[in-house]
């Protein structure tokens, strides 16, 4: 954190504790600092004004101001590094917390000076932990590491929280009560009822965790997955392709651990997709793409992660031909031509099928032609995947008197296959190529 930014903070935290009615920081806010974590959202309640409290602190600050929900009377202060939400509670703090989601996000405390550790992000526990009100045992269940619903009407009231019982389990390390579950269970055709876009921010935290099969698979046997992806789904290929994260050279390459992390979409990484198409393609699968299409559909997911997921279904029958067999190096020409920067994560995904029996009695010729693969990809001056540009369409048609049209594509093309076999090695030889396909009429 900057000394401004901490400053800014400071002056914020400030204005807060002395303020004419008192301020209460709740939620997560709360959960992060007895968990002994940096804060970057901070939550706040006061009893009636609460947008009336976020614009003066903003004039206060000379910093943004604007609405979460007019209705609701909740705004949003958006300081260096950080952001401030204020909504009001009415009457009768403990109610609004009895009507949160979970235990371990229905604490409270009051705004006081000495609370603030500006330059860490976080608040002095020891100090908190002396006024902190906890009517439903948060802090036990933090200390448990459980995740626990307050009531079950309070899934009714907002489905999303559903949801959230699992992210919470992956993203902190957790287990979950078990009546909590029930709860789960008990409601999960509600899920249906949420924004895709709310699912999504959810189902990529649930992801973005190292062991997020387990969960997958436990919101499967609750019924809560089939609200979020109707159709058939493989938690044992995501099981397999976390595992092989950590321990297969093909996933640990450094350019393949930079392409996973590549954000795509909002700061979601490729990773995420990875692991969903890891979760719902199969080589073996009856699903016909357009099906899939409804499989996805309701995650709003953007064009681009759209793209690189139905490009990874539609190259499954082109790699498995190559899969089964050495050699061939005009095929795998056109396998890197087609997909580009995405083989990466289409020789991943074959890396996790073949784990699960994909190719059966073939396996040992396609890991190691997914290592050719990977291996002439991430070699800018292979000839295979990287042909040299021999020719171009205007010198091609002025050294043999050609017209433009679609021709010249096709012997540019036919080019860059016999460069990949080696037919074909300088701008002479290519010339000469492309002579005896128009003398024979023939083009490979």
């Amino acid at each position: 954190m900057t000394n401004g930014s901490a400053d800014c903070l400071i002056q914020a935290w400030r204005f807060l504790a002395t303020y004419d009615q008192e301020v209460f920081l709740v939620g997560g806010s709360v959960r992060q600092c007895l968990l002994d974590k940096p804060v970057k959202d901070f939550d706040f309640v006061v009893t009636k004004d609460a947008s009336k409290l976020a614009y003066r602190l903003s004039e206060y600050l000379s910093v943004p101001c604007f609405p979460l929900d007019k209705e609701r009377d909740m705004a949003r202060v958006v300081l260096p590094e950080v952001s401030f939400d204020f909504a009001s509670y009415g009457d009768d703090l403990m109610a609004d917390l009895k009507q949160r989601d979970l235990c371990i996000n229905a604490m409270a405390c009051p705004v006081h000076l000495d609370l603030l550790l500006a330059r860490e992000f976080k608040l002095a526990r020891a100090k908190l932990e002396n006024i902190l009100i906890d009517p439903y045992g948060g802090r036990q269940d933090l200390h448990s590491q459980v995740v626990r619903g307050i009531e079950s009407a309070n899934f009714m009231a907002d489905p999303l929280r559903l949801l959230r019982v699992y992210r919470f389990a992956a993203t902190l390390g957790f287990e979950i009560e078990s009546e909590t579950e029930g709860w789960v269970k008990q409601h999960s055709q509600l899920i249906q009822q949420v924004a895709g876009e709310r699912i999504l921010q959810e189902l990529g935290q649930i992801l973005g965790c190292q062991a997020s099969a387990k969960w997958v698979k436990r919101m499967q046997l609750t019924g809560l997955l089939k609200g979020v992806l109707p159709l058939t789904v493989y938690p044992e290929q995501l099981d397999a392709y976390e595992k092989m994260s950590s321990d297969c050279p093909l996933f640990l390459s450094n350019n393949v651990l930079s392409y996973r992390q590549e954000p795509l979409a909002s700061q979601r990484p490729r990773e995420f997709i990875l692991k969903l198409a890891a979760l719902i393609l199969s080589p073996i699968s009856s699903v016909p793409i357009n099906m899939l299409g409804v499989q996805v559909d309701k995650l709003t997911l953007s064009r681009r992660e759209l793209d690189v997921f139905f490009l990874w279904q539609r190259m499954i029958p082109t790699l498995e031909a190559l899969l089964r067999v050495s050699e061939q190096p005009v095929r795998r020409f056109h396998l890197y031509r087609q997909t580009q920067a995405e083989l990466y994560g289409l020789l991943l995904l074959a890396r996790t099928w073949l784990s699960q029996g994909w190719l059966s009695g073939h396996t040992d010729q396609a890991v190691a032609n997914l290592e050719l693969f990977q291996t002439e990809w991430a070699d800018p001056s292979n000839q295979t995947a990287h042909p040299d540009p021999l020719l171009d369409g205007r010198e091609l048609m002025r050294a043999l008197q050609l017209q433009p049209g679609p021709l010249i594509g096709k012997l540019l093309l036919s080019v860059q296959e016999a460069q990949a076999d080696g037919r074909v090695n300088s701008r002479q030889q290519a010339l000469d190529y492309v002579q005896r396909l128009l003398a024979t009429d023939h083009l490979e």
